[in-house]
């Protein structure tokens, strides 16, 4: 392991500016330097204040020159850094808006595909047609029925009606006056407890109200 292949090793690094393990090193300078000479020179050259730095990842290992602060045309300004670290910033302010950019459209596709293709809006409109040609036909059959109907039969169903409601009216008052009496007489539960344990349903519970047919 002579001075020379060290300093073979060390230029080939330092200007290739990237890790390389042993073989690599060895392979690209064109087994200048055996395998095993570069493994122990690159090992020499990592410790302590060498110009290498050891990299381990899992069983490999790759070496790189280090960016000393007065290493030639290698060496990286503080002004360089700052201008690096803002064009850095940059690139994310720049990818936070491309990912604002990318949700937005997203959204918007997300909407449109979730609305009727064209299709489906024929099949939607005539789906209608049919549901308003079939509601006309048996508007027009309501129509022709009605009619038909004799002023004996109007009058027949219109007394029926009324005797109807008038007997729900006074079963009504009958129910109420019944509950009225049973609370009265010291029933300890509140009235629609009572309602309930009678079977009682009240016309609020069965979604009518009598005075739409007075």
């Amino acid at each position: 392991m002579s001075e020379q292949d060290k300093a073979l090793v060390t230029d080939y690094l330092k200007e290739q500016n990237r890790p390389w393990n042993a073989l690599s090193v060895s392979l690209n300078l064109h087994k200048k330097v055996g395998k095993t000479a570069a493994e122990r020179i690159l090992e020499e050259l990592s410790k302590d204040d060498g110009p290498l730095e050891e990299l381990i990842n899992g069983k490999q290992k790759v070496y790189y020159y280090k960016q000393a602060a007065d290493d030639g045309d290698n060496a990286i300004s503080e002004e360089k850094l700052a201008e690096l670290d803002d064009k850095i910033k940059d690139k994310k302010n720049e990818k936070g808006k491309l990912d604002e950019e990318c949700s937005t459209i997203k959204r918007e596709v997300d909407l449109l595909e979730s609305e009727p293709n064209d299709d489906d809006l024929s099949n939607l409109i005539t789906q209608a047609q049919e549901d308003n040609q079939e509601k006309r036909s048996k508007i027009s059959g309501l129509k022709a029925s009605a009619g038909s109907i004799t002023p004996e039969e109007k009058k027949k169903i219109t007394h029926n009606f009324d005797k109807a409601v008038s007997l729900w009216r006074k079963r009504k008052r009958m129910a109420n006056d019944m509950i009225d009496k049973i609370l009265e007489g010291g029933y300890p539960k509140k009235p629609k407890d009572l309602m309930a344990d009678c079977g009682v349903e009240t016309d609020s519970q069965c979604d009518v109200d009598i005075k739409e047919f007075l």
